[in-house]
C-alpha cells in the first residue's frame, strides 16, 4: 500500500531474499529503476499509519462475505437453469479470485489467517462445482 511520497509498503512476511522479491515485482509491472528495499526498524510519524493500510476489519469481513456469496450460490446451483448457472458461478467465482489475487496476505499478528484461509478452500470447492457447470454448459452448447 502507498505510505508516503511514493514509498509503497507490505509487511515482511515474505520469507525470500529481496532480490527474489524485486524479479518478482518486475514481474508484476514494477517500474526497472524503482527501488526495493528491507527496513528492519522504523521511526517517525509515518510509521503509526502503518496498520490502517491494510485495515483488518475490512479484510476479514469481506472474506465472510465472500464465503457466505459462495455458500448461497452453491445452494442455488442446482435449482436453475444451465445458463444462468454458469453465468452467477462465473461471476462469483470471478469475485473471489480477484479477492484472493489481491489479498496482501498479512501475517496472523495483523489478521485472522483462518478465515483467509476459509475463503481460499471455499473457492476451491466452488471452483470445482463452477467448472462442472461449465463442462456441462460447453456440451449442451456443442449440441
Amino acid at each position: 500500500q502507498p505510505l508516503a511520497g511514493g514509498l509503497w509498503c507490505r509487511p515482511a512476511n515474505y520469507r525470500e531474499p529481496l532480490h527474489v522479491t524485486r524479479e518478482r515485482l518486475l514481474g508484476l509491472g514494477l517500474e526497472p529503476g524503482a527501488v526495493v528495499l528491507r527496513a528492519a526498524e522504523q521511526l517517525g510519524g509515518a510509521v503509526a499509519a502503518l496498520p490502517a493500510l491494510w485495515p483488518r476489519e475490512v479484510l476479514e469481513r469481506g472474506y465472510g462475505e465472500l464465503v457466505r456469496a459462495m455458500h448461497q450460490s452453491a445452494a442455488r446451483l442446482g435449482k436453475m437453469e444451465l445458463h444462468a448457472a454458469a453465468r452467477e458461478s462465473f461471476l462469483v467465482g470471478e469475485a473471489v479470485i480477484r479477492s484472493i489475487n489481491a489479498d496482501p496476505l498479512l501475517p496472523e499478528q495483523l489478521i485472522d489467517v483462518v478465515a483467509r484461509n476459509e475463503l481460499i478452500a471455499g473457492m476451491r470447492a466452488y471452483d470445482r462445482l463452477g467448472r462442472d457447470i461449465w463442462v456441462r454448459f460447453r456440451r449442451s452448447a456443442e449440441q
